[in-house]
């Protein structure tokens, strides 16, 4: 999903979105490559980088992705104060820093 919202993102870029090892991110987009949901291109001005897009097929599995993750999100959070969902997610975005830290 980083790339509908990051077109053209260096796999280093996606490594940053998406907190996962390069290793990790090379093997994602050869498979996401091989399925047809992205294309990749050498970098115009540094070679060394490859830049990764969606395909239109692929902007469509992400664009379900989205609306389904959203129908979960207000499903789940239902009910629930927002002042509490706000320190909620704080604090996992800070429970996400100490382990990226480690």
């Amino acid at each position: 999903m980083a790339l509908r919202w990051k077109p053209g993102a260096s796999l280093k870029e996606l490594t940053e979105l998406t907190n996962m090892q390069q290793s990790t991110i090379s093997k994602v987009v050869d498979k996401l490559r091989r399925d047809g949901w992205v294309y990749s291109e050498l970098g115009v001005s540094d070679s060394r980088f490859t830049h990764v897009f969606l395909t239109e097929s692929g902007a469509n599995v992400v664009d379900r992705l989205i609306r389904t993750a959203s129908r979960t999100y207000r499903a789940a959070l239902d009910g629930i104060d927002p002042q509490h969902v706000e320190v909620t997610l704080g604090l996992l975005a800070r429970v996400l820093d100490n382990l990226r830290d480690r």
